[in-house]
């Protein structure tokens, strides 16, 4: 089972990024992440709240009055949960600049950046393997981000977009580290309801604000068959069902495992950007994702003999 969710996550992590580009030509990034984890956030408490009698079958007692959660009970890994909130905003205005096939290689760097953090963490020495590995990862991230345009030119736009989401893997990492942590605590379904709610009142925040900055009505909302299509595959796979699969993932498997999932989402979304977006795929593009995962996996084998040795003691 640990396998499964952790496929499932890489899957419908994937899959996102095809349906948040589709969802971003008509709506804006603030406007279709609010809606997504707004929705999102008021399906897991209900489900939180019923989820004995669910399990039970007790349709009869089922409640909608989910709002009597205790709140205070989740306020820690509410907090905690902006890491990942601020990563996503990164997500969502990175990708409007930039292709699907980029932004999901450079998340191929998540898992050096988890294993640095939790080094750095627990205060552990890096070996010179790993540090080869680091290079391997930075060097790959960085042809990617200046010079993985088809064009082999430098475009402002594309370089401001892959900054962006690399920004997104850091933070994502920081939360990885410490949602690992959590899940001795809390539940995967309380901890999928804290990030939606988060990243919901963040992006919230953020239309708010820009209505009072501007002083004038946001931008209209074109809703389309295709965005609101967008709209419920985020809801109902990218946020409920890969968020819950990505907490089960952390809780049945090791964090550096956890990373590994970066891989698999690799094909799924540069297959559907080669396809629906016309994404084209550059010699530096090809160079860079390989220096990555050469990198990740160097970082990662170090990492696995590691935990064998200290589980024979």
């Amino acid at each position: 089972m640990a396998i499964f969710f952790l496929l499932l996550a890489a899957v419908t992590a994937g899959s996102n990024l095809i349906a948040i580009k589709y969802g971003l030509k008509d709506v804006s990034p603030t406007v279709l992440m609010f809606i997504r984890f707004g929705f999102s956030s008021v399906i897991l408490a209900w489900l939180l709240k019923n989820k004995t009698d669910i399990l039970n079958n007790n349709h009869k007692n089922l409640s909608a009055k989910f709002y009597k959660l205790d709140f205070k009970k989740l306020k820690k890994p509410f907090f905690i949960s902006f890491y990942s909130s601020m990563a996503l905003l990164f997500i969502a205005l990175g990708i409007d600049k930039t292709t699907v096939s980029n932004t999901q290689a450079i998340l191929v760097f998540l898992p050096i950046a988890v294993s640095i953090g939790a080094h750095y963490t627990f205060e552990e020495k890096h070996s010179l393997i790993k540090i080869i590995s680091l290079i391997f990862g930075l060097c790959g991230t960085f042809i990617i981000i200046f010079l993985g345009d088809a064009s082999l030119t430098f475009s402002t736009q594309n370089i401001y977009g892959n900054i962006l989401i690399f920004l997104s893997t850091i933070l994502s990492a920081i939360y990885l580290i410490k949602s690992k942590t959590l899940s001795k605590d809390f539940s995967p379904l309380e901890l999928a309801l804290t990030h939606s709610f988060a990243t919901s009142i963040l992006f919230l925040l953020i239309i708010i604000g820009t209505f009072i900055y501007n002083g004038a009505e946001i931008k209209p909302l074109n809703f389309t068959i295709t965005s609101v299509l967008s709209l419920l595959y985020l809801i109902i796979f990218g946020t409920i069902i890969n968020f819950y699969a990505y907490q089960k993932a952390i809780k049945l498997n090791t964090t550096f495992t956890v990373g590994l999932n970066s891989y698999i989402q690799i094909p799924v979304a540069v297959i559907g950007g080669v396809i629906l977006f016309g994404d084209v795929i550059s010699p530096n593009f090809i160079v860079g994702t390989l220096s990555i995962m050469l990198g990740s996996i160097i970082w990662l084998q170090k990492e696995k003999k590691l935990q064998q040795v200290g589980n024979t003691h």
